[in-house]
């Protein structure tokens, strides 16, 4: 079971710090290519500010990018993910406060942001491989054994008659292929 520690391994953390313009903080996102940064203070997690914050806090209301900071329209209320977590229970928190990236800590420590697409990627891969596998279940098609013999009964008479199809009529009582029912036999 993949967990989140899995999605940032070997990727570099970006952060932005509390005091910086929104205008340096989407210049940075984007040389970056990242929708999103943990802003830090004294190396401690005190926010998240996301190309939503941009949008929503900043152009919406008119704010001028190059004197609001970062702190002013931040997200404050986090929610987080620990390092050992599964991605799925990761993925529901995302759900749950209808967001698309997750800081990721360990004893309390940033140690990256995963988002909602490397998840979703992950749910699909898992997802289509257990589909692959149900429908190798479906078709699989157990071998016949040649100690196991296919068994016919006549329901007119109760002959049994051997096969892989039953026979057009009944070798006893001449009685129609459709007279006939499998049954279980060894």
């Amino acid at each position: 079971m993949k967990r989140v520690k899995d999605f940032i391994r070997g990727k570099q953390v970006f952060f932005a710090a509390p005091d910086l313009t929104v205008r340096q903080a989407a210049q940075y996102m984007s040389t970056k290519e990242v929708g999103a940064v943990p802003v830090l203070e004294k190396g401690r997690l005190v926010g998240i500010f996301t190309e939503r914050d941009v949008l929503a806090k900043v152009v919406a209301y008119g704010l001028d990018p190059a004197t609001t900071t970062v702190e002013e329209v931040m997200t404050k209320e986090l929610v987080v993910a620990e390092a050992d977590e599964t991605y799925e229970a990761a993925l529901q928190k995302m759900k749950d406060c209808n967001c698309r990236h997750l800081p990721i800590v360990d004893q309390d420590r940033l140690v990256g942001v995963v988002s909602m697409r490397d998840l979703l990627l992950a749910e699909i891969t898992v997802k289509t491989s257990a589909m692959r596998m149900l429908d190798t279940l479906i078709k699989y098609k157990a071998p016949v054994s040649s100690e196991m013999a296919i068994v016919w009964k006549c329901l007119s008479c109760g002959h049994h008659v051997q096969g892989d199809q039953p026979p057009a009529h009944c070798p006893s009582c001449r009685a129609s292929r459709e007279q006939f029912v499998l049954v279980e036999e060894d």
